[in-house]
């Protein structure tokens, strides 16, 4: 970046590419299927079939892609069989797939207020009340903390 007054000023990421949370997800989460794969679990569409139906996806590549997130742990295969069909199977969430439900709001409220040209479709609600969610930034004492006042620092390596 080159500034007004002639200053050329380089920055570099300081945090390396394989200590990054965010570089870490994207080797996985980086690529479109996967993310729509993993929204229509989190809707609980777990049969292949019913997968590859609603994302008008190839059945290869569904099947690539359902190997990788099994053999990353985020989702688990199990068999099931209904009356007089062969064995088929389901793919759930495991624990660190679910962890992903926070990601997925966050994009889906990003995608809303900044793709969309019409009110969204689907919005979440608090079953409870039937107010609209929306993600924030708490500190460890519950506190909300504005985006501006957000800085990241480097943790002490043990």
């Amino acid at each position: 970046m080159i500034y007004s007054d002639g200053t050329n000023v380089r920055r570099r990421a300081r945090v390396d590419y394989d200590e990054c949370g965010i570089g870490l997800a994207a080797q996985i989460l980086g690529d479109k299927w996967i993310l729509l794969i993993l929204r229509e679990a989190l809707f609980n569409v777990i049969r292949f079939e019913d997968l590859r139906q609603d994302l008008q996806i190839p059945k290869s590549v569904l099947s690539k892609r359902l190997v990788l997130l099994v053999d990353n742990n985020i989702m688990e295969k199990r068999p099931y069989r209904e009356i007089n069909t062969r064995v088929r199977y389901s793919y759930h969430l495991t624990r660190k797939g679910r962890g992903l439900f926070k990601a997925f709001l966050a994009f889906m409220e990003w995608g809303n207020e900044f793709m969309l040209d019409r009110q969204a479709k689907y919005i979440f609600i608090d079953k409870h009340t039937n107010l609209p969610i929306k993600l924030g930034l708490i500190d460890t004492s519950g506190q909300q903390v504005p985006q501006k006042a957000v800085s990241m620092i480097m943790t002490k390596r043990i």
